[in-house]
């Protein structure tokens, strides 16, 4: 049992109860646990006792109305200065998050994209014929009068097996190892040792035959596989823990490179 639920051999549970719900609901909608050691958990509960305290109280004011105007207010100042401390603290949780949000959008999305970008590039110009290729398609598709606008893409299919290709061989970060020497945490979660990472699946010879040479074809009508997802190509992961930036990020890829080539 922990030891700040035991006083003088007596269990106290309701603070360890509230601390299970309460964690279980910030898991719900902020992701991480409640910060117990720091003081969170205390000040939630302080809140939630003083306004069920306040909300349950009767007031003599309930059943003499003209009371209240007598000097029978405090309840109603108890009732405004709790909700300003409960805005404080949700306030609080909120530009936590937004904080984060803003961390992983700008960092995740504009440099995995930029990148990928990058070396789409690098691969076009060291293989003339496929950028010959993929021009001809994008003329014939959109015509030279015209940008390349979001509904073209469907029909640019070229110009989608290269991006899968330049994802396939360079991921965006291209040195990370091939597999986790031994058990670690990352970021909270339990990471086993000899869990794969994605350039190691993405260039096995078993899932792809000859995987270091340039045959775009192989691409074309790629299909998923197991409910739907591509086990031999997961640039922007799997299931649950798949990219939810990943529609945003291959309609900039394929427009960018499409008005650029």
């Amino acid at each position: 049992m922990h030891p700040r639920v035991v006083r003088d051999g007596m269990t106290e549970m309701k603070s360890m109860l509230f601390e299970v719900v309460l964690n279980v609901v910030m898991m719900t909608i902020a992701g991480r646990r409640c910060d117990v050691e720091g003081g969170e958990a205390g000040r939630f509960m302080e809140l939630v006792q003083e306004l069920f305290i306040v909300m349950g109280a009767t007031h003599v004011s309930y059943y003499l109305p003209w009371w209240k105007w007598v000097g029978g207010k405090h309840l109603e100042k108890e009732m405004v200065a709790l909700n300003e401390n409960w805005h404080a603290l949700m306030q609080d949780l909120i530009e936590e998050q937004r904080r984060k949000t803003v961390v992983e959008a700008e960092g995740a999305g504009s440099n995995t994209s930029s990148v990928t970008m990058e070396w789409m590039l690098s691969l076009l110009l060291n293989n003339p014929e496929a950028l010959k290729k993929v021009q001809t398609e994008i003329d014939n598709c959109v015509g030279e009068d015209r940008l390349v606008n979001e509904s073209d893409l469907t029909n640019l299919h070229y110009l989608r097996c290269i991006i899968n290709k330049t994802m396939r061989i360079y991921p965006d970060d291209p040195l990370l190892l091939h597999e986790s020497g031994k058990d670690c945490m990352v970021g909270g979660y339990h990471i086993p040792s000899g869990t794969m990472n994605v350039w190691a699946i993405q260039n096995d010879p078993k899932n792809w035959k000859d995987p270091e040479k340039f045959k775009l074809e192989r691409f074309l009508g790629l299909k998923g596989s197991g409910n739907g997802y591509n086990y031999k190509l997961m640039p922007f992961g799997t299931r649950r823990r798949r990219c939810p930036g990943e529609n945003l990020g291959m309609l900039i890829i394929e427009l960018t490179m499409a008005t650029l080539i």
